[in-house]
């Protein structure tokens, strides 16, 4: 077909569902262990990213263990299993998995530079004539992922594909913007049931020196290059100080 033969990169560049949910069967057959999960959460999925504010969500990595637990007043035993269509669900992002915009957005810092950085928010507290009542030391720490460069230098290649080559899903929405700060990233789709899909979009510039990740979901705004990319786009720009129109 038009996709075929493919190898990451180009899989990431065209966003090919197929190339993805063959491999998502391959995670399922080794059995009892969970690679995709135990590299997900190196990349900071399933748990909280430690930024200071409270109550922020872990969100949901789910695995053999969880689904046990949580169908576990099931009338049909099978539904605690994990069948191969929760391993492939899972290669796409579809499924039980659940995410925050945060969490994208340190999960790509991780593939930028192989490491995840815990976010900070705080440096000051003012009072009502803006003078300041007490500053925070920024105390911004890192964790390596569980990916050598050899194995995170594909999926960064796919992701400047995607963003600027042709065929990428979002090349059309990136094309303005000067070569110095060309962006790498992904449109993602988040279906809803009985509504419109959700855009996604998470990206990180200059591809080549990162300085800085956006993630972006707009509820019901269709696909990622649809509202998400174009939201991404002018961010960039202005983190970095540029015209993208």
């Amino acid at each position: 077909g038009l996709n075929s033969p493919l190898d990451l990169p180009v899989a990431l560049q065209v966003s090919s569902d197929t190339y993805f949910y063959r491999l998502g069967a391959k995670f399922f057959e080794t059995g009892a262990q969970q690679p995709l999960q135990d590299m997900a959460r190196t990349f900071g999925f399933g748990r909280r990213t430690g930024i200071d504010l409270p109550s922020e969500s872990p969100g949901l990595l789910p695995t053999v263990r969880w689904k046990k637990q949580a169908f576990k007043d099931s009338e049909f035993p099978l539904d605690r299993s994990w069948k191969p269509g929760d391993s492939i669900n899972l290669s796409v992002g579809q499924g039980n998995l659940l995410v925050t915009p945060l969490q994208m957005a340190v999960s790509y810092a991780g593939v930028a530079t192989g490491e995840v950085p815990t976010p900070v928010l705080g440096r000051r507290v003012l009072d009502g004539s803006g003078a300041a009542l007490r500053s925070f030391t920024a105390t911004q720490t890192a964790k390596p992922v569980a990916a050598s460069a050899a194995s995170l230098e594909p999926i960064r290649e796919g992701l400047r594909l995607a963003a600027n080559e042709s065929g990428g899903t979002s090349s059309a929405i990136f094309a303005p913007i000067p070569d110095e700060f060309t962006v790498a990233g992904k449109t993602g789709t988040a279906e809803q049931v009985g509504g419109e899909d959700h855009s996604w979009y998470v990206g990180y510039a200059p591809a080549d020196a990162p300085e800085v990740v956006v993630s972006v979901i707009i509820e019901r705004g269709g696909t990622g290059a649809d509202a998400a990319a174009p939201a991404v786009c002018d961010s960039v720009a202005a983190a970095l100080g540029f015209d993208a129109s």
